[in-house]
């Protein structure tokens, strides 16, 4: 279940600052493992509009409906950045024909300053664009 990544990622957290201390933005396992801090969120949306019995909930009232309410936004906002990220990518694939078309027609650039060279190294690949 979540409880047990989240706790996974935890001690994972801390094998690195031990292993690692002052590189947290230079180790590439304490950045892997930084990214998974999103377990713990996601565990928490999960989590909170279950928590309590009927009389916690009662006398929360409007404030468990708000939270059931932003808890229960997570599908449409996980739907919604896949969609973004489909069109992102659909415009890098584009972006980097458009540009691999211009460099296929475009006469050999001599220095490393001109329009060209610069649009190979930064739009060359759909990664980079």
């Amino acid at each position: 279940s979540l409880n047990i990544l989240a706790i996974i990622q935890q001690t994972l957290g801390l094998i690195g600052a031990f292993t690692a201390p002052g590189k947290r933005f230079t180790s590439g396992f304490r950045r892997i493992i930084g990214f998974l801090i999103c377990l713990r969120i996601i565990r928490l949306m999960l989590v909170v509009p279950e928590v309590g019995s009927r009389k916690l909930q009662k006398s929360m009232g409007e404030f468990h409906i708000m939270i059931r309410a932003l808890t229960g936004t997570l599908q449409p906002f996980v739907w919604c950045t896949l969609v973004c990220l489909i069109v992102f990518v659909i415009c890098a694939v584009f972006f980097a024909e458009a540009a691999a078309a211009h460099l296929v027609h475009a006469p050999l650039a001599a220095s490393e300053t001109s329009a060209e060279a610069l649009l190979a190294e930064y739009w060359g690949s759909v990664d980079r664009a």
